[in-house]
């Protein structure tokens, strides 16, 4: 069993015409779920751990050309686990402190499309702990992209660049290669929508010998508005980690259909189920298995 909870506030404070800026911070005492990408398999219960989070951004529009930036740092504070014998297992060298600066450029076509450039760079700073090899690193990624709307029948953006990631500590080596992002929605009805999306990025991981991974993510959904209180979507999802310093890949396949009823403007009902198919292949492979799992919920918004 686990408890968690977060808490977090946002503001914008809106300047001369055109321009803004936004700032928000968050805390949350969480867990790893057992089925998240890399989780110890091994620990008697649910990795617990704290993320505090803080970010700074602005934007300015004039003309054609729309340019911002945003600052963020996370700090990720893990707790030690417990093995069956109740020996302690060490999650203290997944503590780490992450930067993140990103700069974006617009320039509009048309009122309906939009070239971009974006470039963000980022440290991943763990903590040293004795006897564990060392995580931390430093990233870039550059995209160039297109973002567009073909009247009411579809709106998406898309992107492709370079991504590199380089660790302090040799023996892991460096990942670099093709990056990008695309979504892209499609309106058949105006009760219907079809999104697809696809993103390749690099990722922290909490297994021991192996310091990030290259993860690829496509997923399709379907929201159809049955009646105009009922919401139902459909979606599959595909994701693969290609482990750095390590010779393991993991493949996930998940699935899912979920509902939405309103019982008015402010509560309403949830209600969904979902299965999830992870195998892992190579000389370090990692644990396989099927998840399915049902849920219901409530909701209040005011």
């Amino acid at each position: 069993n686990t408890t968690d909870w977060s808490l977090g506030a946002a503001a914008r404070l809106d300047g001369v015409r055109g321009a803004n800026l936004v700032a928000g911070a968050d805390f949350a005492k969480a867990h790893e779920a057992r089925t998240a990408a890399g989780a110890d398999p091994i620990t008697q219960e649910p990795v617990a751990f704290d993320l505090a989070s803080a970010s700074l951004g602005a934007e300015r529009a004039k003309g054609r050309l729309r340019v911002s930036a945003r600052a963020a740092v996370d700090r990720y504070d893990y707790r030690d686990g417990f093995g069956e014998t109740g020996a302690v297992i060490e999650q203290d060298d997944r503590d780490r402190t992450v930067f993140t600066l990103t700069g974006r450029a617009d320039y509009a076509l048309s009122p309906a499309t939009a070239i971009f450039l974006q470039m963000t760079s980022d440290d991943r700073d763990y903590d040293r702990i004795a006897g564990r090899p060392l995580r931390t690193s430093s990233g870039r990624q550059t995209l160039a992209g297109v973002d567009f709307e073909l009247g009411a029948l579809v709106r998406g953006e898309i992107a492709a660049g370079y991504i590199r990631q380089d660790f302090e500590d040799a023996a892991f080596g460096d990942l670099d290669g093709f990056g990008g992002r695309a979504k892209l929605s499609w309106f058949p009805t105006q009760l219907t929508t079809v999104t697809a999306a696809a993103a390749r990025t690099v990722e922290d991981t909490g297994v021991i010998d192996s310091a990030g991974a290259l993860r690829t993510d496509l997923s399709l959904s379907v929201d159809h508005e049955l009646l105009r209180n009922l919401i139902l979507t459909a979606q599959a999802t595909y994701a693969d980690d290609a482990y750095n310093g390590l010779p393991r890949t993991d493949t996930r396949f998940g699935a899912g259909v979920s509902a939405v009823y309103r019982i008015n403007r402010r509560y309403g009902f949830t209600a969904g189920l979902t299965w999830l198919d992870q195998s892992s292949s190579g000389a370090a492979q990692g644990p396989s298995y099927r998840n399915a799992r049902l849920y219901v919920g409530s909701t209040a918004q005011f």
